[in-house]
Formats: structure tokens, C-alpha cells, sequence
């Protein structure tokens, strides 16, 4: 590792996370040790034998308890460990190491990085212990010295007036200040004299444990320019949708060939590599990889992988390359591979065929190899092909008699580069099994932000997250490397020249630059520049030299073949446009490489045609050879200058001809152009009106203020909500209306702030009643809130001491664990006061000091059980203090994380964990009579179980099972199922995260989802286990922690309480709690939860639902959730949306076969709520069936798509057919869109591909036709005209007309999002250039609203071309604006909700929920400019 950055606060803040006291059973502290990993800790094994009470000498690692807490971090609690590895201390001082595994991992710990510098002789350090006098701690300042014949490294004081290190010390981190790192552990000190101490250097740690090295020094995930390997599939992130797509295609796909097109440096090599490879040698293939650069024939390269498969079987085929390449010729790669793999493993092959661009200029490889081997015909049914090609050379391969055979049979799948959400998985996913590495603030999305999304980007991000790797620090990947090695852009080139300055001095830099000339090649017209592989004798020894220098610094790559022996090529053809000198180089030698690739191509064919005398060179193109040659020809190969003279004696062999006199003029040399630097100048007027500055201020505050409301969300909801007022009030900003909108929508369903602002909730009680919450804080402090009619008031009854709390069912009597195992009773007496009964007090708590793991009151709120670590489940008359029964033992081995009563009053039931298991670890359920401890393991045998939750009655457990069924069970006599439901039955029913029964055991409720990284919410299920009926709840969550991990990393305190008809939640978000009213699941919840297809029309309040199985559309009131019909239709319907019509008369489904419309009239004047009266028969091209996939072509008919134009017309898009319907008698109406497509393969392809969106008002659509094109359909008239629309626009995927139908909202599969006048009179705007994914419609004339690629909802601006708010729905959500734009219709969950389109009633939500203005220290965090009257000015 390099130097560090990072100061004394920023080590003191790592060592004071890292660092942990080792205490033994009898609370003897032995030293110190340090955290290396959330569950792993090191330290010196004479620590652990002090702890323990053992003599150091121990050989054999000792099997006692020890403590770890972390003094230094500020944060209580501590967590058991034991020796997972022990290194005993010798004779000669040597050894003395010991790994304690911790029981669950550290939350909130942030293991040191570790460092093992060359040389530290006068590096100062800092050192952490605990001796008797200093037990808080105390530090030593010190510098290192040199090392030591036991492997040590001398540790001097910094000067003669500090701490010098004592007993205490032993076992910490010593903190390099210069290396910004931990570079060993203390281990032994001279206690008098010259008082000098020792620590064991990193190395040396890690020569003693091997095992830790992937821990301290773990192996840098990025892989830099260099291609992803199968190896390499655990850290190879970005694509795995196209990895399915790829594998799916070869898996079972209708072709055995997959080409994989894209431009350089967008990864094809990796995603077929790391990507495809891991997951189809998964289902069985044998996947054999052939590399074209590589310059080998095909079947040579075919054979070596054969033989590398074959090895390690010991198979009794051939296994020598060379009898392999032989049986491929004699009877090809299918039997070549039974004869070298055996029957059983031959069956399944994949060949990747990577970079085939290079076959393009091999006839020979082509010829003899490539036909006959990876392309035969027929071809074999268990063999696939994958092979990479860059888009540049489509042309030629298309052209070439081996390759485009070969493409024309093949599944092309382009590959585009990577999105700006994929490259963020490049950049942060690697990272995410590093927990001691982390990147510094805001460097990721500057990264993103010079990277782009355009060709070539990967490869330079990929460069410089490995260069970030080598020079982290403080395990940061920092800002600082990242400026000084020049960024994303700049770094290759910036390393590259570097190192060419390095390695190449002027009397080097003729011969260099001629190394970089044949490192690089161009193929017979082509102008795209690639790597070239040169070989040793090629190369010539001067120049391997210069090739092995710049080799030791990554810029080339020495590999070798059985061929050309040593070869060297360039590390990455990204180096070909970013770094200068090649470039250089490869511009002003482009007409020699130019002329040299003809020569190898001519080359290459007399070879192929045994080298006859009429394929020789003669004439120009000798005579340029010849004029080549006489300045370069020490540059041509061994073959090349054979070719040369066997041409030139041709010629002298024909003197007597005419000979052709003269010289080829030379073409100029190409100029580049430099692109012109735009310089761009900013202005800065100074205002000299107060009101005009003070505009400037409100506007730089709202968003100010819109992010303090998400970073102060874990802190007080309430607060949050008041910033995102004020936000508003300051000024209405689109930032200020999203805060404000995402409140609303979180916050909507929430009864009332309950606590706020005292720190983060660790338990919360609500009492049945629901006018009690007993609250347990992180901090241990102990609180009751009373909810009466006006403010809840809160009352601290314990400040600090309290790990675990809970509560009687009436919230009069609360029961709390100490950390230190204490557990007491508070009885709350007629006069409020509180009586205190302890439970198990210190003479309990000397044997075993850990804290309770579960406590649990009896539904009579009499009785108490506490699950206790190591021990098992004791009981107690909580008001007396009094034991009842034995202590409830677990089998030997395991220990009780939960328990519950019974039903009866004398069985318990408890959930199971290996001891040592990780929190959240699977378990197993066992339940014991409490009258005598006698344990039963066979209610539910040995299953593993998660989660699990009891009624407060007994009565009632559930659990989900390991196939993810719900399963409650009745506990009234012998345990047995009651209920059981799948996920395909309800959706959302497992896993269970923190499930709660209400007490008679009917109700289910447990946060099954999370939408929303700031300001998100939890989505809960409701279920009644009786009825089978789910519901949704939604409450607001607190921030999220991990971007890739739906919810944040601790999970949220919830209480249901209260009667069926009335219940009641309390969940913490953060350091707040709300409490909401519970709904009861009905038929409508379970409809909308469980349809196929729901849809919503706000004006007339109703929605339209379509059972799972398409058989039944149901209607419902908006309103009062009443079904008003269900009717079977005369066809079974298809999983898409059904229309209403804009007057709210009609409705439209589409039938499953995609070719009918079924049209509905909607109750008029007393009539059925719903009737179907006509079948819209569809036009479909023949030999195309809409439900399935085309066999010819693999490619699956776009959708039908339906929209109405006007009350009575509608435009159906199916199989690419455009139609327009009268729909009061069922007939088209004017000339159907049809596309030319004569062969079958354009008629599938533009079945797949054709769709429209109606014009409103104008008898026209737009439809995207065939070639990417845009066309304006005019049915009366059945003519098209084109919409300009450019190719590097993109893939058209969904088009939308506002009300007018002048402006076509067009949406692309990147996600690229323009507005385009039709008419002409407005130039296109571009509102977002990718990460939009669907067109949602427009609520008005002037606003669009879409839907994100991370599920967000966004309202744009179309006057304005920008976005107005948005917020996160839940996934597969429903909406409808009101004709006036000024109401939103959303069914998300089971939920509709009608939601107001006006920031002033988001606001007056926010204010009621806060209910109080900013406090003091609240006003002191608004920036200049904020209004601070938040709530000033609601009407009503």
C-alpha cells in the first residue's frame, strides 16, 4: 500500500472502531486486540490465556468464552468470542497469535485497512491500551525502529515524556501514520529500563496465519485492462441481464451460434467470459476457449483446450495436444471431445470464440480450421457457439466466405455500452464483500460523471479502479489518486507516457516507436486500428528489451505460443486512442500499416493456395513493396521478406517483359485534425436590489433544504417533514416539490409522531388499548409515551442501562435486560409512579454477564420469560420476582435467540440456533413443559426455520417454510397447520422479516417490502389467516443503508396491537416512532393484490381488475371497494392493461391469443354494471401467431397495444398491423397500416417490432415501422409520412401524443427521452438522455409524466424541459390523472389511492404530521434565505 492521506482525527477515528478489550469470564482483562473483520478479531494468544486465567504457554488453543467491547468507539455492548485460530507462543518468543471469531458481527465496525510498507524506520505510530491505571485507555506515541531476529519490529517511544506501552498494550493495532495503515499488532515490551516495546509486522502475521491474507490484504477486485476471466465471475458486475440474455439464447434458444456484437471496449470478451461461461458450465456444459488474437489455428487452439479439460479426468483418450489436433481433423470437434472427455462430459460443449475479428485476416485459419470445426453442417445438436465480434468490423465479416456463413445461421445480440447505472455496478459492487474498503465521498459519481456511457469508457474506468486499488489508503480509494493519476480520461494516457518516459531514453526512441508500429494493425480496407501480437524473433532482441520494460509496467502483455514462442501485444486496445505517443505514432505510420496489411493478406493467400507463382507480387504493388522496404524493411517478419524475394526473382525472371519503370508516388501523409476547444465564459452580475438577492438566496435554500429534510429523516421524521415545507415555502423548486411529494406519499396512511429526536429506537410496545408505547433506545435509555388527545407525552423511566425492553399487553408493567444480563420488572402504581421488582440480579449475572436475548410476557401480562445466552428460557411471576419452573434448556450445542408462551400456561415454545451462528441465522422449532423442562424436539422435527412470531394468546404460530410457504400453525394440544398459503397464491407472504400476530392470531402483519433510498417507506403485508385475504399497509422507513440490498441494515421496530376491527402499529423509523391504523384485508385488498391486470379511471371511481387466470374482469367502486360485476368473457384476456374510454363508457381488454378486443359498455341509465357486446376481430400478416414466439426467426410479436381516439374510435397495434376501430358497430375504420414485408423473416421481424400511439383529433398515428423509422399513419387517407428521426437517437420503444397531438413524446430502449413537434414548428427537446424506462401519459397539455429505470415516478415540465417532482411507487403500480390534471389515481399494493396534484396540500400533510413549528436548534440548520414559518399561510 502507499502513503496515506489520512490524518490523526480520521485514524483515531478507524483504531477507535478497530480496536476491542479482551476480557475473560471472571471479568480479568487480558489486552488488547482489533477488528480485521465485522466478525473476526486478532490479538496475541498470551492476551487470551491472561483472560482465561491460563499459563501463556499453552500449546493447545483453549476453548473458554472471552468478551470483546469497544471502549473507544463510543458504542455499548460487547459480543462473545472464541479461538477460531491459535498460534501458541514458543520458546523463542516466536508465534503468539490468536484469531477470535466473534458470535454475530460488529454493526457499525470498520475493520483498519493493513499495510506491510518495505521499510518503516522512523515511521511514527500511535498505539491504543488498556492497563490498570488508564482502564478508559490511554495512547502511545512512538516510532518504529528496525526488526528483530524473532520476525518483530522494535517499537521506540516518540520522546521521553509520553506513555510508553505497558502491560495493556498487548494485542493493538499499531497505526502507521505515514503509511496510513495498520502495520502490525504489539506484542511484548521491556517494562523498566530503556523500556522498549515490539510489534509483529504484517508480513509476518500473515506468514504465520496464511488464512488471513484474503482478510488483511485481500485481492483487488478490479481487474484493470485486462479481459475477465471465468475465474473471475464473483467480481465481474454490470451485466447480468445481458449474461441471461446470452445464456438463455445458447441454453435453449432456436440457434446454436450466438454472435455478440459491440464497439471496442464495451466488454464483450468479459460478459462472454466471466459472464455466459459460469452460468453454462452450470447447466452442464464443457466450455472450451478460443482466443483469434491469439494468432493460433483454430484447431490447435481447440486441441490445447481439449487437453487442458481431458487432464485432470485422467481419461483414457488421447490427451496430447498434438493427437488431439489430429482427431479433429480426421473426425471433427464432437467426436475429438467424446474421444478426450468421455461420453459424459462431451455432450454439452460451448466454443467462445473471442475477438473474431482476427480470423478476418487468417485465410488459412478460416479455410482449414473454422468451417470444418466450429461451424459445420449439419450441425451438432449438443454443440454451441458464442462468438465476439467488434461492430466495426460487421461489414468485413458479413463478406468473409468463413464468418458470414456463419452470422447469417447465428442469433445476433448486440451489446451496447454500458448504462450509467451499470457502470455504477461496476464501480461499487466489487467493493460490497470488502467491508474495510470503502471509496472517499462523492468520488464515485465523479467518476460516472467523466466516464460517460459512450464506446470505449469501460476499459479507462477499468484502468483507473485498479490504479485506485494500488493507491488506497485508510482503505479509501481517494479523491486525491483519482486527480493525480488524471481520471478516468486521463489516466491510461497519463500512465502510459509515464512509463514510456520511464523505459525509453533518445537513443531508444527510434527503435520504441518502431515497437509500437508493429504492435498495431489495420485489416485490408479497413481504417480501424487493433492489436497486433508480435512475436521474439520478430520483435528482434533491442526492441524485446524495450517491450519487457514497458511489459513490468502494464502497458504490454508478454504471452507465448507453441509457434512463434515469446510474443508480447498491448495490454488493451483502449491504449490505441488514449495514450498520446501511440497515437501519434499509429497516424503518422498509417499508410506503411495500411500497406502492410495488404501485404499480409497477400501474403497469407499464396500460402493458403500453396504458394504458386501467379500469386506473387508484380507490378505497383511490388514496386511500393520495394519502396517500403528500403526504409522499413527491418520491420517486416521472417515470412514477410521471403514473400518479397520469391516476387522480386519472379521479376527478374521476366526482364524481358516490359518492365513497368517508374515510383509510386506517395500519398500524403494524413493530417488529424484537432477538434476546436469552446471556451466558455460566465458572467457574474452583482444585484443591487435587496429583493432581487433575496430571490437568489430563497433559490439556492429550497434545495439546501430538501436535502437536509433526507439526511435529518433518521434523526426525526417530524423535523423532516418541517425542511420539506420549508423547502417549498423558501421556493418551489423541483427538489422542494419532490421532498414534499415523497412525505405525502410515505407519511399518508400515518396516524400521528409518537417520538422524535431522542436517538435511534432499538424496541417499541404499543398496548392494546393503543394509548401506551413503552420504547427501548440504543442509547439504553428506558421511555413510556402516553397518547391522549393531544401530544403525546413522553416520560424517561431508565436513562442508560436497558439492552432489551418490553411490555405488558396493558403497558402497565414493563420488563428490560441490561447489557450485563440484569433483568428487571417496572410496575406502574395508581399515582403513575413506578415499582421495580428485579428478576435476576448480580449474583445471577457473575456466572453468565450477557444480556437477554429474548424478552416476553404472557398474554395476562403476570407472567415473564427471558431468553438467556448459554443457558436457555427462565420463567417468572414477573410482579412477585419469583422463579416458576426449571430453566428451559436448548439441546446440547444450540442456544434460544426466541421464545413464547404457549396457550395453555405450561408449554413454551422457542426458536433454535447453532451456538456461535450468525444473527439471522436459520434455526429450528422445539417447545418444553415448563412444569417439569422437559424438552420436545418432534413437533417439528429438525426443519430450519427463519423468523418466526406467536400470538400473545398462544394460540397461533407462523413461520415460512423453506419452499416459501406461509404456514400457521394452532398450538392448542399437539402443534399442526392450520393454514398454509404460497406466494403464488398472495404475493409478499414470505420471507419474513419482522412478522407480528395480532393477539387472537388472526392478523399477520411484517414489512415485506422497501421503495425509496431517502425518504422511502416500508411496504407491510396484512394478512388474515382466517380468510386467506391480504392487504398492504405503507409506512415510512428510515434511510437506506445499502443500495444494493432492498431495505436498510437494520431492520424496524414494530407493536401491533388492539382488536381486530381496530388495530393499531407502531414502527420506528430512525429515532422516531409513528402509529397507524391497520386495515382489515377485504375481498377488494386481495383483488387488487392478486389480479393479472388492474386498472383505474378516476373520473367515474372505478377500477377494472382481471383474475391471475384471465377468466374473470371484475368491476369495482373507487370508493366504497364494492365489486359492482364479474363476468367471464367469451376468451380468456391477456396480462395487459384494460382502457377505459375518456368518457368513461366503454372498457377494452385484449384477448390472451393477441388477436381480438374485446369491447365493453359500462352501466348507462339503470342498465348492467358491465356488459360485452362485440369482439373486435384483428388483421394479422399469415404464418405469425401473437401468442408465441416465431420458430423462424426466435423473436417473440410485440404486444397488442390499445388507445382510444376519442370516445368512439380506438387504435389497435398488433403483429404490425395498425388498425383504427368504430367502436359502436365494430368495423375498421379507414386503411389499415401494414408494412412491406414480403419474406418471412422481415414479416417476424416486424411483427416483433411494429407499434403506434393514436393522434388525437386527427385520424392518425404514429407508428414506429420497420428500420427504426417513425411514420405519421393517416387511416382515411392510407398514407405515411416520415418523422425525422435519427439513427443515433436509438431504438424506439414507446411513443406517446399529448391532448393536442402536435407533440410525440419518443422514448428509446437506452432510455433517452425527446419531445418532437410533428408539426414542424418546434425544434425536438431532449428531457432526459437515459434512465427513463416507461411513458406513463400526460396529465396535462403541459406535463408528461414517466417512469424511471429505479422505479420513479417523474412529472416533467414541458414548457419548461424540466422536471417538476417525482416521487417512488411500489413496483407494478397503476395510475390515472383526472381529465383537470389536479387528482392522481394510484393503485399500488392493495391500496387505490386518489392523491391531490397540489404541493400546498403535501405541505398542509406535512405540518399536521409534524405538528409544531422548527425549534431553536432546528432554525440554526437553515441555510440563508429559508423561510422558517414552514406552515405559514394553509388554507382551511
Amino acid at each position: 500500500m502507499t502513503t496515506g492521506s489520512g490524518g490523526p482525527a480520521s485514524a483515531d477515528a478507524v483504531l477507535g472502531s478497530a480496536v476491542v478489550r479482551v476480557t475473560g469470564p471472571d471479568g480479568v482483562v487480558g489486552g488488547v486486540g482489533f477488528l480485521v473483520a465485522p466478525d473476526l478479531a486478532l490479538t496475541c494468544a498470551h492476551v487470551v490465556a491472561d483472560a482465561l486465567g491460563l499459563a501463556r504457554a499453552r500449546v493447545a488453543a483453549p476453548a473458554g468464552t472471552l468478551t470483546l467491547d469497544r471502549p473507544l468507539s463510543g458504542s455499548p455492548g460487547s459480543t462473545p468470542a472464541e479461538v477460531a485460530h491459535w498460534v501458541p507462543l514458543r520458546d523463542d518468543g516466536t508465534g503468539d497469535i490468536a484469531v477470535l471469531r466473534l458470535a454475530a458481527p460488529v454493526p457499525g465496525a470498520t475493520p483498519p485497512a493493513m499495510a506491510s510498507p518495505p521499510g518503516v524506520w522512523d515511521h511514527p505510530v500511535r498505539v491504543a491500551g488498556f492497563p490498570a491505571s488508564s482502564p478508559g485507555g490511554v495512547w502511545h506515541a512512538g516510532r518504529l525502529r528496525g526488526p528483530t531476529a524473532e520476525g518483530w519490529v522494535q517499537l521506540s517511544g516518540a520522546d521521553g515524556q509520553g506513555v510508553p506501552v505497558d502491560r495493556g498494550f498487548s494485542g493493538s493495532p499499531v497505526w502507521d501514520d505515514r503509511a496510513g495503515a495498520v502495520v502490525g499488532m504489539v506484542v511484548a515490551a521491556q517494562l523498566s529500563g530503556a523500556r522498549q516495546s515490539f510489534m509483529i509486522p504484517t508480513r509476518t502475521l500473515l506468514a504465520e496465519v496464511p488464512a488471513l491474507s484474503p482478510v488483511l490484504t485481500p485481492a483487488s477486485p478490479f481487474r484493470g485492462l485486462g479481459t475477465y476471466r471465468e475465474a473471475d465471475a464473483e467480481v465481474f458486475f454490470g451485466r447480468d441481464t445481458e449474461a441471461a440474455d446470452v445464456t438463455a439464447l445458447l441454453n435453449s434458444g432456436p440457434r446454436p451460434c450466438v454472435a455478440l456484437i459491440g464497439p471496442s471496449g464495451c466488454g464483450k470478451s468479459s460478459l462472454a467470459l466471466a459472464g455466459v461461461a459460469p452460468r453454462l458450465r452450470a447447466r452442464g456444459h464443457e466450455v472450451l476457449v478460443v482466443r483469434a488474437a491469439d494468432g493460433l489455428p483454430v484447431r490447435t487452439a481447440l486441441a490445447a483446450e481439449l487437453a487442458r479439460l481431458a487432464r485432470p479426468r485422467r481419461h483414457a483418450g488421447p490427451a496430447a495436444p498434438e493427437d488431439l489436433e489430429e482427431s479433429l481433423t480426421r473426425h471433427g470437434l464432437p467426436a475429438a471431445a467424446r474421444l478426450a472427455l468421455g461420453d459424459g462430459h462431451a455432450e454439452r460443449l460451448l466454443v467462445v470464440l473471442d475477438q473474431a475479428e482476427a480470423v478476418l485476416a487468417d485465410p488459412r485459419r478460416a479455410q482449414d480450421d473454422t468451417v470444418g470445426l466450429l461451424f459445420p453442417d449439419p450441425h451438432p445438436p449438443g454443440l454451441r457457439v458464442l462468438l465476439t465480434l467488434r461492430t466495426d468490423f460487421t461489414d468485413a465479416a458479413v463478406a468473409h466466405p468463413v464468418l458470414g456463413p456463419a452470422l447469417a445461421r447465428a442469433t445476433v445480440r448486440p451489446l451496447l455500452p454500458m448504462t450509467r447505472a451499470q457502470m455504477s455496478e461496476v464501480i461499487l459492487r466489487p467493493l460490497t464483500r470488502l467491508p474495510s474498503v470503502s471509496y472517499d465521498p462523492g468520488l464515485v459519481a465523479r467518476m460516472l460523471d467523466d466516464a460517460g456511457t459512450g464506446p470505449g469508457a469501460l476499459p479507462l474506468l477499468g484502468f483507473v479502479l485498479a490504479r485506485l486499488w494500488d493507491e488506497q489508503a485508510l482503505g479509501r480509494l481517494r479523491f486525491d489518486s483519482y486527480e493525480e493519476i488524471g481520471g478516468v480520461r486521463g489516466a491510461l494516457g497519463r500512465h502510459a507516457e509515464a512509463a514510456w518516459r520511464e523505459c525509453v531514453g533518445e537513443d531508444d526512441r527510434e527503435e520504441a516507436l518502431r515497437l509500437l508500429t508493429a504492435l498495431v494493425r489495420l485489416l485490408p480496407g479497413s481504417e480501424a486500428p487493433l492489436r497486433a501480437v508480435l512475436g521474439r524473433a520478430e520483435a528482434g532482441e533491442e526492441r524485446w528489451r524495450i517491450a519487457g520494460l514497458l511489459a513490468e509496467r502494464r502497458i504490454l502483455v508478454v504471452g507465448g505460443d507453441p509457434e512463434r514462442g515469446q510474443t508480447v501485444e498491448l495490454a488493451h486496445e483502449a491504449l490505441i486512442g488514449a495514450w498520446p505517443t501511440l497515437a501519434r505514432q499509429v497516424a503518422h505510420d498509417r499508410q506503411f500499416l495500411s500497406w502492410r496489411a495488404g501485404l499480409r493478406h497477400d501474403l497469407d493467400r499464396w500460402h493458403a493456395l500453396g504458394e504458386p507463382r501467379d500469386q506473387l507480387l508484380t507490378g505497383a504493388p511490388l514496386d511500393t513493396a520495394v519502396a517500403q522496404t528500403a526504409t522499413r524493411g527491418g520491420e517486416l517478419s521472417a515470412r514477410e521478406r521471403a514473400f518479397l524475394r520469391a516476387s522480386l526473382a519472379r521479376r527478374a525472371e521476366e526482364a524481358a517483359q516490359a518492365r513497368r519503370a517508374g515510383w509510386l508516388k506517395r500519398a500524403a501523409v494524413v493530417v488529424l485534425s484537432l477538434a476546436l476547444v469552446a471556451t466558455l465564459f460566465v458572467s457574474w452580475k452583482l444585484y443591487g436590489a435587496k429583493g432581487r438577492l433575496d430571490e437568489d438566496l430563497r433559490r439556492g435554500a429550497s434545495p439546501q433544504l430538501a436535502q437536509l429534510a433526507a439526511r435529518l429523516d433518521d434523526v426525526s421524521l417530524g423535523t423532516s417533514a418541517l425542511m420539506s415545507a420549508a423547502a417549498y415555502r423558501t421556493s418551489p423548486k423541483p427538489e422542494a416539490q419532490t421532498a414534499l411529494f415523497e412525505q405525502y406519499v410515505r407519511m399518508r396512511q400515518v396516524d400521528r409522531i409518537v417520538l422524535e429526536g431522542r436517538g435511534e429506537v432499538r424496541n417499541t410496545i404499543l398496548s392494546e388499548d393503543g394509548r401506551h408505547v413503552t420504547i427501548g433506545l440504543s442509547s439504553g435509555d428506558l421511555l413510556g409515551a402516553d397518547l391522549g388527545t393531544g401530544p403525546p407525552r413522553v416520560s424517561g423511566l431508565r436513562e442508560g442501562t436497558t439492552r432489551l425492553v418490553t411490555a405488558s399487553g396493558d403497558g402497565r408493567t414493563a420488563a428490560a435486560s441490561s447489557p450485563h444480563g440484569v433483568i428487571t420488572v417496572g410496575v406502574r402504581q395508581a399515582d403513575d409512579s413506578w415499582r421495580t421488582v428485579k428478576l435476576r440480579g448480580a449474583e445471577q449475572v457473575r456466572d453468565n454477564a450477557r444480556p437477554a436475548d429474548d424478552l416476553r410476557f404472557d398474554a395476562s401480562g403476570r407472567r415473564l420469560l427471558a431468553a438467556i445466552p448459554t443457558e436457555g428460557v427462565e420463567v417468572w411471576e414477573a410482579l412477585q420476582g419469583t422463579r416458576v419452573g426449571p430453566t428451559l434448556v436448548p439441546p446440547p450445542g444450540w442456544t434460544v435467540p426466541n421464545a413464547w408462551f404457549g396457550p395453555d400456561g405450561d408449554t413454551v415454545i422457542g426458536r433454535i440456533v447453532r451456538e456461535g451462528a450468525a444473527a439471522g441465522a436459520n434455526g429450528r422449532l422445539v417447545r418444553w413443559q415448563l412444569s417439569d423442562g422437559r424438552l420436545d424436539e418432534q413437533s417439528w422435527g429438525t426443519e430450519e426455520t427463519g423468523p418466526v412470531t406467536v400470538s400473545a394468546d398462544g394460540s397461533t404460530l407462523v413461520r415460512c417454510t423453506g419452499e416459501g410457504v406461509l404456514q400457521a400453525w394452532d398450538l392448542a394440544g399437539q402443534p399442526k397447520v392450520r393454514k398454509q398459503y404460497g406466494t403464488g397464491q398472495l404475493g409478499l407472504v414470505c420471507p419474513l422479516y419482522v412478522p407480528r400476530l395480532d393477539r387472537t392470531g388472526r392478523f399477520l402483519l411484517n414489512p415485506a417490502q422497501r421503495f425509496g433510498g431517502s425518504l422511502g417507506r416500508y411496504r407491510c403485508l396484512v394478512l388474515d389467516l382466517q380468510e386467506g385475504l391480504p392487504a398492504t399497509l405503507d409506512l415510512p422507513a428510515a434511510a437506506q443503508q445499502d443500495e444494493f440490498v432492498a431495505g436498510s441494515a437494520t431492520l424496524p421496530a414494530i407493536s401491533l396491537a388492539g382488536p381486530p376491527e381496530a388495530m393499531k402499529v407502531a414502527i420506528s423509523a430512525g429515532g422516531t416512532i409513528v402509529v397507524a391504523e391497520v386495515p382489515r384485508p377485504t375481498g377488494f385488498d386481495a383483488a387488487m393484490l392478486t389480479s393479472l391486470i388492474r386498472t383505474v379511471d378516476v373520473d367515474t371511481g372505478r377500477v377494472a381488475s382481471v383474475d391471475a387466470d384471465g377468466a374473470t374482469l371484475r368491476l369495482w367502486d373507487l370508493t366504497t371497494h364494492r365489486q359492482l360485476a364479474a363476468l367471464r368473457p367469451s376468451a380468456p384476456l391477456a396480462r395487459l392493461y384494460a382502457s377505459f374510454s375518456p368518457d368513461g363508457k366503454r372498457l377494452l381488454t385484449v384477448t390472451a391469443d393477441g388477436l381480438g378486443v374485446l369491447v365493453w359498455d359500462l352501466r348507462q341509465e339503470g342498465g348492467p354494471p358491465l356488459t360485452e357486446v362485440r369482439r373486435l376481430g384483428l388483421p394479422a400478416p399469415p404464418g405469425i401467431d401473437p401468442s408465441r414466439a416465431d420458430p423462424r426467426t426466435g423473436r417473440t410479436p410485440a404486444w397488442v397495444g390499445v388507445s382510444f381516439d376519442g370516445a368512439d374510435h380506438a387504435l389497435v397495434s398488433a403483429v404490425s398491423y395498425v388498425s383504427r376501430w368504430d367502436l359502436n358497430t365494430g368495423r375498421a375504420a379507414g386503411e389499415t397500416y401494414r408494412p412491406r414485408a414480403q419474406d418471412p423473416i422481415d414479416v417476424s421481424t416486424a411483427a416483433a417490432s411494429v407499434f403506434a400511439t393514436a393522434r388525437p383529433g386527427h385520424h392518425q398515428a404514429a407508428v414506429r415501422a420497420p428500420g427504426d423509422r417513425i411514420q405519421l399513419w393517416d387511416f382515411e387517407k392510407g398514407t405515411a409520412d416520415t418523422i425525422p428521426f435519427k439513427e443515433e437517437d436509438g431504438y424506439v420503444s414507446q411513443m406517446l401524443f399529448d391532448p393536442s397531438g402536435r407533440k410525440l413524446a419518443v422514448l428509446t430502449k437506452d432510455g433517452r427521452l425527446q419531445i418532437r413537434d410533428v408539426e414542424g414548428k418546434e425544434p425536438t427537446r431532449t428531457l432526459a438522455y437515459q434512465g427513463t424506462r416507461w411513458l406513463n401519459g400526460f396529465p396535462d397539455a403541459s406535463t408528461l409524466s414517466t417512469v424511471g429505470s429505479v422505479n420513479s415516478f417523474t412529472f416533467w415540465d414541458l414548457a419548461q424541459g424540466a422536471e417538476k417532482y417525482h416521487f417512488t411507487p411500489g413496483y407494478g403500480g397503476t395510475v390515472d390523472w383526472s381529465q383537470d390534471g389536479r387528482r392522481l389515481a394510484w393503485l399500488d399494493g392493495s391500496g387505490v389511492r386518489v392523491l391531490p396534484l397540489d404541493p400546498e396540500a403535501w405541505r398542509a400533510r406535512a405540518c399536521r404530521l409534524a405538528a409544531r413549528p422548527f425549534t431553536d436548534g432546528e432554525r440554526r440548520l437553515l441555510p440563508p434565505g429559508s423561510r422558517s414559518d414552514a406552515c405559514a399561510g394553509l388554507k382551511g
